[in-house]
């Protein structure tokens, strides 16, 4: 029943190149548009998404759902269906935390309202020049060029890494600190508030690590020479930022081994490798400082007595 009053809302805003599960639409009709598209452009990305129905995002796909319908009794359903346990071979039953069950009546329709937001509508702006077929989490991208193939080949993988990671936890900082709300009363819609939460989130943490970097380096110059010093390490803090930029690029692209080049990271690895060395570096500063009191303290002590 929840199928059938969802999918009349969504097949209305469904990408034409979309012909995974829906009504009217076959697989054949996927190949001859890729085929009649191959003979237009001379390079493909083949894209699978890995675990598609096992790891997809259920914050992300309720969110998708609710801009459809209202409809208290489906969203309790599609809810319900999506956090369902697992049942075993020996009858016992597994809570799971993401995912939707393949073979179930309403999981092609859930990827395919998940995948219309995170990959048509992206890939339609980002690249309005590119053609593509998708049929549910697998599709042909169609370039002109082996370049742009490449340049789309990670861009597609950027996507998908920040929507299965950065996506729901920029969501839970904007609902927890109540920015939904600050950011709406002054026009901003939820797209843009996620796009400022990351921007801001990008700039704290890489500004958090380098300036507990640099306190810490401070931290154990001599205070007859701190200002100098402090210029010096600070110098080279950002000769350090600047050797290790491309190292920081490559993950930002692939964040892989060589060995498995389909893992990419996206931006949010790098936004997390950055706090987490900022945090480090700000537990040995504090360790440093203590060590300093302690030394103070006992000098006090020593010239007292």
């Amino acid at each position: 029943m929840a199928v059938l009053a969802l999918e009349p809302e969504v097949e209305k805003v469904f990408h034409d190149d979309s012909y995974g599960y829906r009504p009217g639409r076959s697989p054949l009709d996927a190949i001859a548009a890729c085929r009649k598209r191959c003979w237009e452009k001379d390079w493909v990305v083949d894209l699978d998404v890995k675990a598609f129905f096992d790891t997809v995002s259920w914050d992300l796909t309720m969110k998708a759902v609710t801009r459809h319908t209202d409809r208290k009794w489906v969203l309790l359903y599609v809810e319900r269906w999506l956090k369902a346990p697992m049942q075993m071979p020996d009858g016992t039953a597994i809570d799971r935390t993401r995912g939707t069950p393949q073979g179930g009546p309403i999981s092609p329709l859930l990827a395919n309202l998940f995948l219309h937001y995170g990959f048509d509508l992206w890939i339609s702006r980002k690249y309005p020049g590119v053609r593509f077929e998708r049929f549910a989490d697998d599709a042909v991208i169609h370039c002109v060029t082996e370049r742009q193939a490449w340049e789309v080949r990670e861009a597609i993988g950027r996507r998908f890494a920040d929507l299965a990671n950065g996506g729901p936890r920029i969501d839970a900082v904007l609902s927890f600190f109540w920015l939904n709300d600050l950011l709406g009363s002054i026009g901003i819609d939820a797209r843009m508030s996620r796009l400022v939460a990351a921007i801001a989130g990008e700039n704290i943490a890489t500004g958090f690590a380098g300036a507990a970097f640099v306190a810490y380096l401070s931290s154990l110059a001599s205070k007859l020479h701190g200002a100098v010093q402090f210029a010096v390490f600070t110098s080279l803090t950002l000769l350090v930022g600047t050797l290790g930029r491309g190292a920081l690029g490559d993950l930002i692209k692939s964040g892989c081994p060589s060995d498995q080049p389909s893992c990419p990271a996206g931006y949010v690895g790098m936004f997390e490798l950055a706090a987490a060395l900022g945090l480090i570096s700000i537990f040995f500063v504090s360790l440093e400082w203590y060590r300093q009191y302690r030394q103070e303290q006992a000098t006090a002590a020593a010239t007292g007595s």
